[in-house]
């Protein structure tokens, strides 16, 4: 059994990230001066000495996802940093306790390339693989991508993506941008011509044409340069149109600060087409790669984009699809294939890549220069060259929001787009092609955009629209369908002109899930789908806000939420992909961001060790009382304490307590308000409150315990008290309740046990969204490294709840843990794959209290909601992770006992017969067999599924019964036993009635 550090020493560390797990075995000198990022996985034995002083915290850095083999050994007195996803082989040693300017043994000089020396000490860039028995000395740096050989001695910086071998370690390849080889270097000569043909001609240029947006521009760049560096497969251009604002200033500081980075200003204003043209002709990259200055880079996708570009070297286009997220790169040809899958997302500037060679190739690439379209037509002018084209479905980008009244809405949507298209028919598209995009562009973009437009009041031209739809729709057979919806609207638009004030009106107001009284919303900000957010009385929120409600559902509840009398100054953002909530009395600052979707890296490209697509469930809570400072970021699933103040500037990446401040990035706790001396205390002086580190107070938890509930009050406290008074104070778990909008006294109930036990979270549904979704949504709120479902008429047995706790600890590497309560021998037990699952559980892997699952598989599912209206798609999570982690864990134990709230709220029929095997045959041939679902079909009939009809039946259980016998016809009638336990089914009816 592998055994890792304790809780308690992970706790000494500077940062001990999440899903991060650390062989026993090794020894770490100073690990308050270490920092280990989430994802890492390091095999003993190893050895950590952090020399340096406590001025330079941390001083051993290990980034996210880095893997270490065993035997590895680190001193470090200045620094030595790991990038993400670094690959360390066994008995690497590394040091950077003397600068070498010589070989330490030969004495000879070390071979100098033109490169800037990481001061300071050891760096190793993302990606990169360190072999077997490596030495690093001195103040070094690796680059991204690069690998050293085993055995090697490095004694001077390695360029990013080379290998490097010998002793002292010389480049012996050199990854060639323009030909997408790796390419033997024989000689130091050799590596620096190579080197500076790279530079000259990069993977990737990222072009971005820019005009008076400097704050955003900033933002766009340091979500490049966050990620890229000096990385020398990448250039950065930046086009200044003349802007009269701070944008050269930031722009040349950039500039200045990144050799890989250039900006040209123009001396006058040429207009925005002509500057995407000019700076896509100053490139110099094998593709070229346009970049809004007001979208942002997801952090960890830019180097997965150099992966798809090395890989697709032959696309003339490359498509980043941002509307679709999984992931799913390929490669298609032809101009009518590209237009079925990017539809009008193809004039998106961010999402093009284009490949320089082809570019040039364009015979007239100025042509529709002037149609704000122009990227469009370079694009299928290109596919007419070249027809291979590459998709990649990665939400790569964040936006700003920044709407435009350069351009007319329609004539841009209805004549560019389609004359552009026009020009290609015959030369790669059909008619058939021209007018089925034509109908769903109007129907999926330009309707609802001209809604939301209207709605919103954004700064967009929108005059003559009608006009000049009927222009190009006026033969189509849907013409007086959409006309009726565009005039609709275009009345609503002139009404809203007519009534406008410096607060949005009433008819605007009308459109949200609920506006309340006397609260002012200035009429210069904006909102994404208003029907999603509900304002409280006497909120005000003053210019150029953004309320985006990323992602819609059917759910009817809002998903931002503001309380009364809220006050909100100038540049406020909100985005919500899942629920972001401001209870009453907050008060932020300007320019304070707040996002529910947390922008780590989640994946990382393939360079040695590739990470996989993780979603976000985020949700965040703004307690009562609460103060925002100005320019403070809130991102990722953040719960702020009551009365608790964040400082300006601060970025809050953890959970803050009740009346506490923190400052920072990340934000810390700098003063917590003491009652017993009712006054606020320095951190720097004991309180009885404990440890005042946001990060050591609030790690990740082991264990979730999640308890959705509806109405069962007493249930709900005799459930709490049982798991609660079990657990010792220093227990890593939490408890969540999820009150499906209940009408008892469920919320004094939970209440009264969070004012004794800190780690009961509760949250409450505006309104009841069904047992199934509340099980989901409490799933998502979850932050230890394994969740626990638990019913809330199941109570857990005295002494079982740490034993089960040390359970979880054994087993870190098993995606499901199973409690099978119906046999007592206490026999623990790890098998593998989704059959040994099914005959381990058979239909009691429905049973949500005896199901533990690891989130970080649970977040690898790709569809997770697709059973979800089952009653049992808690079932179906539980066979999707075996598919991508087969070690699971059975628990012989009946920890839980139950009394007896007969099954209300479904059909049992319908889920016990139905659900049940629907999903049982959704997973034939992904892990389970033919014969394995039909021998689970017979097995659960017999030993479950006639007892408890048969229990139904006696005790008289309101219980939905209806048609359980047709229902059982339905899916046994080619059963050899049909006859028989049809008989039993129509007996136990029988006696019921004659009772």
């Amino acid at each position: 059994m592998t055994c890792y550090i304790t809780p308690e020493l992970a706790a000494r560390f500077h940062q001990f990230g999440s899903n991060t797990f650390v062989q026993s075995g090794g020894t770490f000198h100073s690990p308050e001066q270490m920092a280990i990022g989430h994802g890492v996985f390091m095999r003993a034995p190893y050895s950590l000495n952090a020399a340096g002083s406590n001025n330079r915290l941390p001083v051993i850095q290990l980034g996210d996802g880095c893997e270490i083999n065993p035997g590895m050994e680190i001193t470090a007195k200045n620094q030595v940093k790991l990038d993400r996803n670094v690959l360390i082989g066994p008995h690497v040693y590394i040091s950077d306790e003397v600068n070498i300017t010589a070989h330490p043994t030969t004495g000879a000089p070390i071979p100098e390339l033109p490169l800037t020396k990481h001061e300071g000490g050891i760096y190793i860039g993302e990606g990169a693989w360190i072999g077997a028995n490596a030495v690093l000395l001195g103040h070094v740096s690796i680059g991204t991508g690069s690998v050293v050989k085993p055995n090697s001695v490095v004694l001077h910086d390695v360029p990013d993506f080379c290998v490097v071998s010998g002793s002292p370690a010389a480049i012996v390849q050199i990854y060639e941008a323009s030909s997408g080889s790796w390419v033997p270097v024989s000689d130091n000569e050799q590596a620096k011509e190579l080197l500076c043909a790279r530079r000259r001609q990069p993977l990737l240029s990222i072009c971005i044409p820019t005009f008076n947006r400097a704050p955003h521009l900033e933002h766009c760049l340091e979500s490049i340069y966050s990620q890229v560096g000096n990385n020398e497969l990448i250039e950065v251009i930046v086009s200044d149109n003349a802007s009269t604002d701070a944008t050269a200033e930031i722009a040349n500081r950039f500039a200045t600060r990144y050799t890989n980075m250039r900006v040209v200003r123009n001396t006058e204003n040429i207009g925005a087409d002509p500057n995407i043209y000019r700076v896509m002709n100053l490139a110099q990259g094998k593709f070229i790669k346009l970049q809004g200055d007001d979208d942002f880079y997801v952090d960890g996708t830019l180097l997965p984009l150099l992966h798809v570009l090395h890989s697709h070297g032959d696309c003339g286009v490359v498509q980043i699809f941002v509307r679709n997220g999984d992931g799913r790169i390929w490669s298609d040809v032809g101009m009518s294939v590209y237009l079925d899958i990017t539809s009008i997302y193809a004039t998106f500037i961010t999402s093009i890549v284009l490949r320089r060679e082809d570019l040039e190739r364009v015979e007239e690439p100025a042509l529709f220069l002037q149609s704000s379209f122009n990227q469009l037509y370079l694009q299928y002018a290109i596919l007419e060259k070249n027809p291979r084209f590459c998709i990649m479905n990665s939400c790569m980008f964040t936006y700003a929001g920044i709407s435009s009244d350069e351009y007319n809405f329609g004539e841009v949507i209805f004549r560019s787009y389609q004359s552009i298209l026009q020009h290609f028919v015959g030369r790669g598209l059909t008619p058939e092609d021209i007018r089925k995009e034509k109908k769903r562009t109007l129907f999926e973009y330009a309707i609802p955009w001209f809604k939301h437009i209207i709605a919103t009041g954004m700064l967009a031209d929108t005059t003559r629209f009608e006009d000049i739809y009927t222009e190009h729709y006026h033969d189509e057979p849907y013409y007086e369908e959409a006309l009726a919806i565009i005039t609709a609207h275009s009345t609503s638009a002139i009404e809203r002109r007519r009534c406008m004030s410096l607060s949005i009106d009433p008819q605007t107001a009308a459109a949200f899930h609920h506006f309340g009284e006397d609260s002012f919303l200035d009429i210069s900000g904006q909102f994404h789908h208003p029907e999603k957010i509900s304002i409280g009385s006497r909120v005000s929120i003053r210019e150029y806000y953004w309320l985006n409600v990323i992602e819609i559902d059917t759910r009817p509840h809002p998903k931002i939420i503001i309380g009364d009398g809220c006050k909100c100054e100038q540049g406020l953002i909100l985005s919500a992909l899942n629920r972001i909530e401001l209870g009453p009395n907050v008060i932020i600052e300007p320019r304070v961001y707040i996002s529910d979707t947390d922008h780590e890296y989640r994946q990382i490209g393939k360079p040695v060790k590739a990470q996989g697509l993780i979603e976000n469930w985020g949700e965040v809570f703004i307690g009562e009382g609460v103060r925002i400072g100005a320019g403070a970021v809130i991102a990722g699933n953040i719960r702020i304490g009551q009365g608790s103040i964040v400082q300006p500037g601060s970025v809050v990446e953890q959970d803050v307590p009740e009346q506490c401040v923190v400052s920072g990035s990340p934000a810390r706790i700098i003063q917590i308000y003491e009652p017993a001396l009712d006054k606020w205390v320095d951190v720097g002086r004991k309180t009885d409150r404990g440890d005042t580190d946001i990060t050591a107070q609030k790690r990740p938890p082991l264990l979730s315990i999640c308890i959705p509930t509806y109405n069962r009050s007493a249930n709900l406290d005799r459930c709490l008290g049982a798991i609660l008074n079990q657990l010792k104070e220093d227990a890593p778990v939490e408890v969540l309740v999820s009150d499906n909008a209940s009408t008892d006294d469920t919320a004094e109930v939970v209440q009264r046990y969070a004012t004794r036990y800190p780690c009961l979270k509760y949250f409450r549904n505006n309104v009841n969204i069904g047992a199934d979704r509340n099980i989901y949504h409490i799933m998502r709120l979850a932050k230890g490294t394994f969740v626990k479902m638990q019913g809330d008429d199941d109570y857990c047995v005295e002494g079982t709840l740490m034993p089960l706790i040390q359970v979880v600890k054994d087993h870190p590497e098993c995606g499901i843990i199973h409690i099978h309560v119906h046999n007592n021998d206490r026999r623990v037990y790890t098998a593998k794959g989704a059959q040994a699952f099914l005959e381990a559980s058979t239909i009691m892997s429905t049973f949500i209290s005896g199901m533990i699952l690891r989130r970080e598989d649970l977040e690898k599912v790709e569809q997770p909601t697709m059973f979800l209206d089952s009653s049992f798609n808690q079932m179906y999570l539980q066979y999707a992770i075996l598919m991508k982690n087969p070690t699971f864990c059975v628990v012989n134990w009946s920890m839980f006992y139950y009394e007896g709230n007969p099954p209300l709220g479904y059909n049992f029929g319908e889920v016990v017969f139905r659900s049940y095997q629907s999903i049982l045959r959704y997973f034939i041939g992904k892990g389970l067999t033919e014969d394995s679902v039909r021998a689970e079909k017979r097995r659960s009939l017999y030993h479950y599924i006639l007892p408890w009809y048969r229990g139904i039946i006696a005790n008289g259980y309101q219980t939905n019964t209806n048609q359980f016998e047709e229902i059982f016809s339905e899916h046994y009638q080619d059963e050899p036993y049909y006859e028989q336990v049809l008989s039993e089914i129509r007996s136990i009816k029988a006696a019921r009635q004659s009772g």
